[in-house]
């Protein structure tokens, strides 16, 4: 609101309230078009009642025994969580095409070694709107392949087209790219993330004990 009555600008207003210009210039814009219901996140946590599934039962009756209660309810919380509750949803592009879909191909591999899901249950960006956990942790794996081994190699991508690969309506830039690395390095949870890896290439036969 601040934006749109132009009491400052988009700058001011980001480092008043700590977060991303661009984020302003977004806001402003939903506000514009949706009203304040375009600006005002949804009520997060449960629609329905806890049920306990047969996954949370198997995890009880396999920790039960050298666990304390609450670290078991931790544990069914860490296995259980929906990833997608804090991370930006994928945005389907309306046209596939382009110089990377042949990348494609790998998403069975990265789905069976759980790269994306143990990314996103040991990292955070709670306020990322567009490029969370999953987008940056793509974006470094597709870049990779790419032979694009540096956060500077984004500014070669080609944005529309990268974009629909990892689910966002363009790559990220360099700028934003570095920014998001530095705040998931500063959680330190690179050797937990290590750990789910491995947990769940032990647990899918992928690797032997």
């Amino acid at each position: 609101m601040l934006s749109q009555a132009k009491v400052a600008d988009d700058v001011t207003i980001a480092d008043i309230f700590g977060c991303h210009r661009n984020t302003v210039g977004r806001l402003r814009r939903r506000l514009v078009a949706q009203g304040l219901a375009g600006v005002v996140p949804a009520r997060r946590g449960p629609k329905h009642p806890y049920k306990v599934t047969p996954e949370i039962v198997a995890i009880v009756r396999e920790e039960s025994t050298h666990s304390s209660v609450p670290a078991l309810v931790r544990l069914v919380q860490e296995r259980t969580a929906d990833p997608a509750s804090f991370d930006p949803p994928v945005v389907p592009p309306k046209r596939v095409s382009g110089r990377y879909m042949g990348l494609a191909l790998y998403f069975p591999a990265i789905a069976a070694l759980g790269l994306v899901r143990s990314a996103r249950h040991s990292f955070a960006l709670p306020r990322s709107t567009i490029f969370g956990v999953r987008a940056v942790a793509l974006s470094l794996l597709f870049m990779t392949l790419l032979r694009k081994p540096t956060i500077e190699s984004a500014k070669h991508l080609r944005r529309a087209e990268f974009g629909a690969l990892i689910g966002t309506d363009r790559a990220p830039c360099v700028k934003t790219l570095r920014r998001k690395l530095e705040t998931m390095a500063a959680q330190a949870k690179a050797a937990e993330f290590g750990r789910r890896l491995a947990r769940h290439w032990v647990e899918e036969g992928i690797v032997s004990t």
